[in-house]
């Protein structure tokens, strides 16, 4: 039987310090609704296979952090290393914010 989504709660959250900067998009979301959350990951070994999103401010959703194949793209649609933990978020329709680590400068 599968797991039910999950989303993001709402509760308080530490969100992690980032010495890295930070990429913010604007984006505009067309229907208000759940939506899921895929990335495309490449680790460059097996403990850098992770990244924190921020989605319009709410608590930072570790992405990944699971056995992926290391030097190749993965889709990953989970959070803090369980595959059955799903990343959906409600969005308002309008535009909507989307933040995460800048890859360039965490990877030089």
């Amino acid at each position: 039987m599968a797991s039910a989504p999950t989303t993001q709660a709402a509760a308080a959250c530490t969100n992690p310090a980032s010495p890295y900067g930070l990429v913010t998009v604007t984006y505009n979301v067309p229907v208000s609704g759940t939506y899921r959350v895929w990335s495309r990951i490449i680790a460059p070994d097996s403990t850098n296979n992770s990244y924190y999103l921020q989605v319009d401010g709410g608590c930072a959703i570790n992405v990944g952090d699971a056995t992926i194949p290391t030097n190749q793209l993965t889709f990953v649609d989970y959070q803090d290393g369980n595959s059955a933990t799903k990343i959906n978020v409600p969005l308002t329709a309008g535009n909507q914010h989307l933040s995460l680590p800048d890859v360039s400068l965490v990877y030089q």
